[in-house]
Order: structure tokens, then C-alpha cells, then sequence
């Protein structure tokens, strides 16, 4: 929480550890609208340069399903 706190729209963390995964998960909470937005332009211009599109409805269900 203290990463977000000082001011990063997100947090990478995998360790392979599913259960700890979801707990900071739920200790962050919802990324800010402000931070939405910026994520979602980071993400079109990757898509644009890289040609892969990012499918975030696609990976939150398959995070949903394990």
C-alpha cells in the first residue's frame, strides 16, 4: 500500500504465490480513475508500436477462473 501511497498507479508482484498475490491485491483496492486512464493510454500505445493487442477483460477472467 505505501507503493501506491507515494504516488504508483500499480504494483507488479508474482511470486508464483497465488493467496499473496490476492491479498495485496485486496490491500490496494481499485486502481483510481486518474490511474485507469493513464493505464489505458500506456496500453493503446504499446498496442499501437507492438502490434499485440492487451485484452484486460480476457486476462481478469482468466485470473477470475483460478
Amino acid at each position: 500500500k505505501a507503493i501506491i501511497d507515494v504516488g504508483c498507479d500499480l504494483v507488479l508482484h508474482c511470486n508464483g504465490e497465488l493467496d499473496e498475490m490476492r491479498d495485496i491485491t485486496v490491500s490496494i483496492g481499485e486502481m483510481s480513475a486518474t490511474s485507469q486512464l493513464r493505464a489505458h493510454k500506456v496500453m493503446a500505445l504499446h498496442n499501437s508500436l507492438s502490434g499485440i493487442k492487451v485484452d484486460l477483460a480476457q486476462a481478469h477472467a482468466q485470473l477470475e477462473t483460478r
